[in-house]
């Protein structure tokens, strides 16, 4: 493996202020090359180079590379604001849970790296370089350039379609793209983060429009009697949606070709992260007094209250940020298909929610690399 990685790849020193060494292709990659994040295992609290460490295999501690003569892919550069990565780890882990030889975890490009270009990965967000004291960059050269971001495209106007009474584009199918507005009553992010290993954004909306409020309404009827009991019955002045999203690895849609015990791993995965932060969230704002539920991943459905209809993510993420959905296939501008949705509802303070949301966070934040 060593030999074959020093053909392709050749590890730099950089002397740009908070980058350190990069990764650079030796030869033009293609799309889909694999190659291999090695190391010894060790518990993470053993870990002789934590900001350099991966997660391994679950209960396998971490795959630390330091020391390793010839492993240069550790020094693959986070993208900086502007910039992209080009790679992505892999569920395909190499070495048992409590081994104690070399043990490794799969990597593979998502695009052609051309000959001279950088290999970016991303371990860390916003908060991953402030805990360092490192200012994220951008660490393309003219000389070794990295992708760059695509710009968001601009949202389609509303416009009305002949016969349907729609105020949004075109009328709604499978396979039909909708585009709708730019985070409507957006009061807070969207905010990026970490959440067990995984890439995490949230956002808090008030709930505007009547069809909205109402569709809340029906997913969550003791939320809707309490508020006509006080003689309040409009929930977009009285609720909060909290919708979050996860990076996932894989592509969770049925007919992405994924393979199915990948697929449900995974899940298992993001659905263990939501249930982690949720229950802190909800235990807390119970605690104060005041209503919270959320949408249970597994059903659709209220998660902690009496049940009502169905709530349907894709139209969330539609109607309340905006996000491209095609049939009910949400396209994340970040993470693409490849993401994880779940709504979180409260009629707390947004200043209360908030606070609790990052405090969450902060608690259950993962300290070694996050890999994509």
């Amino acid at each position: 493996i060593v030999l074959l990685l020093s053909r392709v790849f050749n590890r730099l020193a950089f002397d740009r202020q908070g980058v350190g060494k990069i990764v650079v292709a030796r030869v033009d990659i293609p799309r889909g090359y694999k190659f291999v994040y090695w190391g010894k295992r060790v518990r993470w609290r053993g870990c002789q180079g934590p900001d350099k460490a991966m997660s391994f295999v679950p209960n396998g501690g971490v795959i630390d590379p330091t020391g390793c003569e010839g492993q240069q892919v550790q020094c693959m550069a986070c993208p900086g604001p502007s910039e992209r990565s080009n790679t992505k780890v892999t569920t395909v882990c190499f070495g048992k849970t409590y081994d104690r030889a070399l043990i490794g975890r799969e990597l593979e490009t998502t695009e052609l790296v051309k000959k001279g270009h950088q290999l970016l990965q991303w371990y860390g967000s916003k908060e991953w370089f402030e805990a360092r004291g490192i200012p994220r960059t951008n660490v393309g050269t003219e000389e070794y350039p990295t992708p760059q971001r695509k710009k968001k495209p601009k949202p389609m106007a509303p416009t009305r379609g002949k016969g349907t009474g729609k105020g949004k584009g075109q009328e709604e199918g499978p396979g039909v793209e909708v585009s709708g507005g730019t985070g409507s009553g957006l009061v807070w992010g969207p905010r990026p983060s970490d959440l067990g290993g995984r890439l995490f954004e949230y956002s808090i909306h008030k709930l505007q429009g009547e069809p909205c409020s109402e569709q809340v309404g029906r997913v969550f009827p003791d939320l809707r009697d309490s508020l006509s009991a006080v003689g309040g019955t409009a929930l977009g002045n009285n609720v909060l949606a909290v919708p979050t999203f996860q990076h996932s690895l894989l592509d969770l849609h049925p007919e992405s070709g994924a393979p199915g015990d990948a697929v449900q791993m995974e899940m298992n995965k993001l659905h263990l992260n939501f249930v982690a932060l949720e229950s802190e969230v909800y235990g807390e704002l119970t605690r104060l007094g005041y209503f919270c539920d959320s949408i249970d991943p597994l059903t659709g459905c209220a998660m902690h209250s009496r049940s009502g209809e169905r709530y349907s993510e894709a139209v969330g993420s539609r109607e309340l940020l905006g996000y491209e959905v095609r049939g009910h296939l949400i396209v994340h501008p970040q993470f693409g298909s490849c993401c994880y949705p779940v709504t979180l509802f409260s009629n707390a303070p947004e200043d209360v929610v908030r606070a609790l949301m990052e405090n969450t966070l902060q608690k259950l934040r993962v300290v070694p690399r996050q890999p994509l």
